[in-house]
């Protein structure tokens, strides 16, 4: 006989999990630049109303619910563009241990409608269900729960309809988990509308109450988004007994989305910092640099501590799924066998350190 494994669950989750199959982060996507903004702002998700149908159960009496909730996708950066292409070209990531430490997010259930489960579910849920039954008191326990469940359940696939034209589409490739807030959910409103009330107006209405009731929210702090140690840049400036006018973590930050834009000249990036929409989000209101002052920052202070915080970032993009670990770009040259999902540039950045650095950044990428 082979080799028994045991697998024992524990009642909490660990302060720190190694995810190997899918990403560190959980992302939540949309299609306007507007609704990114109000959660950038709020720095909150609202949850919304969705409608879900429910005829791959096939209840009796009960063919779609209605009830709030934000979704993620647990799928690695190299691997979203369909996602992306679907559901919306702007996103947030949150860092999935801190979600779920805090908000409870849970993995939904992708149920085949054929298997036993499935029809084991249909018979209990039926049995306690009736949309005109009054519910007896000893049985509400089990209902709420066969209900909790069915807000976490959805079918491996479905039909869509594309300009006219109904295609399959396979639901478990969205790797979709869940933010329902049902823990202190405001007495006035409905978690759960089913039937007739599960229509688009109710729905709405619904969702736009959400806005006044902030312990629906998910209220994310910055450091559930950021992944780098800026001490030693912190520790860089205060040697020199300077008091910098942009903070240096945003200067770094500026010079990272420059590269990844192409935009190389300090004065080009000056420019960019007083005209381009994105720049000026990223110093958050504070006085765009001039190219002097962008020039000393990267071949003086910088220069010190690039080693660490791009050694930080490919871990951080490892962990996150965003790495290919096939090619990597330096100085505009392309070397095979290391990632493709990181562009660094200029030789003045990199210095003699180059070298070094290339071998950690490979033996990481080997590991």
């Amino acid at each position: 006989m082979g080799d028994t494994i045991q697998l024992q669950g524990t009642a909490e989750i660990p302060a720190k999990l190694k995810w190997s199959n899918s990403a560190n982060i959980l992302c939540n996507y949309m299609r306007e630049l507007e609704y990114l903004e109000i959660i950038l702002k709020n720095k909150a998700i609202i949850p919304r109303y969705v409608i879900e149908p429910l005829d791959y159960l096939k209840i009796e009496g009960l063919h779609k619910i209605a009830f709030p909730m934000t979704c993620f996708c647990d799928i690695p950066l190299s691997k979203v563009g369909s996602h992306m292409s679907r559901y919306g070209r702007y996103g947030l990531a949150l860092d999935k241990q801190a979600i779920i430490s805090k908000f409870k997010v849970q993995p939904i259930h992708y149920i085949n409608p054929e298997s036993p489960l499935a029809g084991d579910f249909k018979s209990a849920f039926s049995d306690y269900y009736n949309a005109g039954k009054k519910v007896h008191e000893e049985d509400k326990i089990l209902l709420n729960y066969l209900m909790s469940a069915m807000m976490y359940m959805k079918p491996i696939s479905g039909i869509e309809k594309v300009e006219g034209e109904e295609r399959p589409y396979i639901f478990q490739d969205e790797c979709e988990w869940r933010y329902i807030p049902t823990e202190d959910f405001p007495s006035n409103l409905k978690l759960m509308l089913s039937g007739n009330m599960a229509t688009e107006n109710a729905k709405n209405y619904y969702s736009k109450a959400l806005q006044s009731h902030k312990e629906t929210w998910i209220k994310f702090d910055w450091g559930d988004m950021e992944g780098l140690n800026y001490s030693l840049l912190y520790k860089a400036y205060s040697a020199k007994g300077r008091n910098p006018a942009v903070d240096p973590k945003t200067m770094f930050k500026i010079l990272t989305y420059a590269y990844s834009q192409k935009i190389y000249s300090s004065r080009k990036i000056e420019t960019a910092c007083r005209r381009d929409i994105n720049f000026m989000w990223l110093l958050a209101g504070q006085k765009a640099s001039d190219h002097s002052t962008i020039a000393r920052f990267r071949t003086g202070f910088l220069a010190e501590v690039c080693e660490s915080l791009f050694y930080q970032m490919v871990n951080r993009l490892e962990q996150a799924g965003g790495l290919s670990k096939e090619t990597v770009f330096i100085d505009g040259k392309s070397k095979k066998l290391v990632p493709t999902s990181i562009l660094l540039c200029g030789k003045s950045l990199l210095g003699n350190g180059k070298k070094r650095w290339f071998g950690r950044y490979r033996k990481q990428c080997s590991s």
